[in-house]
């Protein structure tokens, strides 16, 4: 096919267009096919150990911040802003009460619970 565009269309912009074309649908070799499949396949495992990576990461500094907190007090108070009747509470108003002791726990419960559930 390539020949007979050489040969009758000579060096248009139409035939270069067309022998373009006519390569872009030629099959892929076999090594070009199995590293597009592997890229593709690495792509999609990377990108959610990517996002898990992130949530674990900001979690363990954020469980760091908490520990600084708590060994090293500057502010003992809370900003416990807690309402009568207590079903007028929302889950906002629940971590202003928390010492820096039980956010310490609570982050820590956070980052270790997901590692016991996923080894069962």
């Amino acid at each position: 096919a390539k020949q007979c565009i050489k040969k009758y269309c000579g060096s248009s912009i139409e035939s270069s267009l067309a022998l373009k074309l006519l390569d872009s649908t030629q099959t892929m070799s076999s090594c070009a096919l199995k590293s597009r499949i592997f890229f593709s396949f690495l792509g999609l495992l990377l990108f959610p150990a990517n996002l898990y990576l992130a949530d674990v990461v900001t979690d363990v500094l954020l469980d760091l911040e908490y520990y600084e907190s708590w060994t090293h007090p500057t502010n003992t108070t809370t900003n416990c802003s807690l309402k009568n009747p207590p079903e007028s509470l929302t889950l906002q108003d629940y971590p202003g009460c928390l010492t820096a002791g039980w956010k310490v726990m609570y982050a820590s419960v956070f980052l270790i619970v997901p590692w016991i559930f996923s080894a069962l």
